[in-house]
C-alpha cells in the first residue's frame, strides 16, 4: 500500500488517500501487441520490397524467343494403286467328264464316258494393276501357272477294260477384281476366264498307252 498527499478531484485536501497499486502491465502482452503491430507493418514492408525486387528483376530478363509446337505426326495412308507382281503355288482340282459324239468321225448318239477328278499342284506368277479411290480398289491381272493335275477312270463304252485319263500341264488366268481397302489389308473379289493346256489319253487298263 502507498500513501498519497495532495489534492484532486478524487480525493479531499489534507487527507490521506489511499490507493491501490495498479499492476503493471504485462511486459509480453505489450510487447506482443506491440511486435505484432510492428510484425505487421514489417510484413507490409518486406512484401512490397520483394515485389519491386521481382518486378526489377522481371524487366531484367530477356524476352523469351517465340517456339512454334511442333506438329502433329500423321501416319501416311497406304496407296494400293500402281502395278504389282507376285508368284504364287498350291494345289488344285478340275472336274473331267467324257462324252462320246462321233466315232471316227461320224456323229453318234452321245455317250457318257464318266467323270473324275484331275488333282495335283501348281505354281506361277502373276502380273496387274490397281487403281484406287477412296477406299475402293479395283483392278485387272494376268496369271500364269505351270500344273501337273491328273485324273482317271474306267471307260463304260469299251467292250475290253480301258482307262481314261486326262492331265493339265499349265493354266493361264485373266481377272478383274475389285474391293476394299483398310490402310495396308485389301479384301477382295476377282473373276475371269482361264485357258488351260489338257492332254486327253485312253489305254487298256491290262496294257497302258505311253
Amino acid at each position: 500500500m502507498r500513501h498519497l498527499w495532495g489534492c484532486d478531484i478524487l480525493s479531499i485536501c489534507g487527507a490521506p488517500v489511499t490507493a491501490k497499486r495498479q499492476p503493471a502491465p504485462v511486459p509480453w502482452v505489450q510487447s506482443t501487441l506491440a511486435g505484432g503491430l510492428t510484425l505487421y507493418k514489417l510484413l507490409l514492408g518486406a512484401a512490397g520490397a520483394i515485389a519491386m525486387t521481382a518486378s526489377a528483376s522481371a524487366a531484367d530478363l530477356a524476352a523469351r524467343p517465340y517456339t512454334k509446337a511442333p506438329a502433329p505426326m500423321i501416319a501416311a495412308a497406304y496407296d494400293w494403286s500402281g502395278f504389282y507382281t507376285g508368284i504364287n503355288g498350291g494345289g488344285a482340282s478340275s472336274r473331267e467328264c467324257w462324252t462320246i459324239t462321233n466315232d471316227n468321225g461320224n456323229a453318234v448318239t452321245p455317250n457318257s464316258e464318266g467323270c473324275h477328278d484331275a488333282t495335283g499342284g501348281l505354281a506361277g506368277g502373276q502380273i496387274g494393276y490397281r487403281w484406287q479411290a477412296a477406299n475402293w480398289v479395283s483392278g485387272v491381272e494376268a496369271q500364269g501357272d505351270w500344273a501337273n493335275l491328273k485324273g482317271s477312270n474306267a471307260s463304260r463304252t469299251v467292250l475290253i477294260p480301258a482307262t481314261n485319263q486326262t492331265k493339265i500341264d499349265a493354266i493361264g488366268l485373266f481377272t478383274g477384281q475389285i474391293g476394299y481397302a483398310w490402310n495396308n489389308v485389301l479384301w477382295y473379289v476377282k473373276g475371269g476366264a482361264a485357258v488351260t493346256d489338257n492332254k486327253y489319253s485312253t489305254f487298256f487298263t491290262n496294257r497302258r498307252r505311253i
